[in-house]
């Protein structure tokens, strides 16, 4: 999982250097800030053909550009789909998720309202269908949520479902076959499928969740003048019209 998060925040670093100048947007952090910093999902399907090399999408988006959250690798016949962002996929975890986020024009920084946890394990799942069938491996990672409402992860479900309650570090979660379940330390996993080969349009479902995941937050925008939410809203609506023609275009 921390060679995915290096994976996608170097290419999101590369990506602003190459449009120097473009998007106006000077990184402010370094690779190794970044690592295991957010919940964190990486979503397997082997596709059991000949391909030899190495593919990638969904960096050259402006949803990547402005926010890094979801990339997809296709290494020789394995396609890998790497997602973190802050709470995602803390909600069918059980865990404490986010209620809102909370635009601050003072500050580089955004704050959360946060739900209490329901205790409850369910499967982890999207909406846009990503490369199936797929064993999904995530990650809760809690450590700005302890920072905001520490009492909210003061229980024995959350202790139980984490590697370093201290530090805001949960188990890692396989999902796959409609079931989910935690994975110790020391337990191994298998990738292995049926064997049967698979093509897939390898663009389209990548874009496709990175909308789903910029259209699931919930924003709350109280302290922004008229205007700056105008802003706001059309800064959204690009992003998404801008995604969707770009799925038209490369759709293959």
């Amino acid at each position: 999982m921390d060679w995915f998060d290096k994976v996608r925040v170097s290419l999101w670093l590369a990506i602003q250097y190459h449009n120097k100048g473009t998007f106006n947007m000077t990184p402010k952090y370094f690779i190794n800030t970044r690592i295991g910093l957010k919940d964190r999902l990486l979503a397997i399907t082997n596709c059991y053909d000949d391909y030899i090399g190495i593919r990638w999408t969904g960096t050259n988006t402006l949803c990547f550009i402005m926010s890094p959250t979801c990339l997809t690798l296709k290494i020789n016949n394995v396609i890998f789909t790497n997602c973190s962002s802050d709470f995602l996929i803390s909600k069918p975890i059980g865990f404490p998720y986010a209620k809102f986020e909370r635009q601050n024009p003072n500050s580089d920084l955004t704050d959360f309202g946060l739900n209490l946890g329901t205790n409850k394990l369910n499967n982890v799942s999207f909406k846009s269908k990503l490369y199936p069938p797929n064993v999904i491996v995530s990650q809760p990672i809690y450590s700005i949520g302890k920072e905001l409402l520490n009492v909210f992860y003061e229980n024995d479900y959350v202790k139980k479902n984490s590697y370093d309650f201290e530090n805001g570090i949960g188990k890692i979660f396989v999902t796959h076959d409609e079931t989910t379940y935690p994975l110790e330390i020391d337990e191994e996993i298998s990738f292995k499928g049926d064997g049967k080969k698979r093509f897939f349009k390898f663009n389209r479902p990548t874009l496709e969740l990175q909308i789903e995941l910029l259209t699931s937050k919930k924003y709350n925008l109280d302290l922004l003048t008229n205007e700056q939410k105008r802003e706001h809203k059309r800064g959204i609506e690009l992003l998404i019209d801008y995604t969707k023609h770009q799925i038209k275009t490369y759709d293959y």
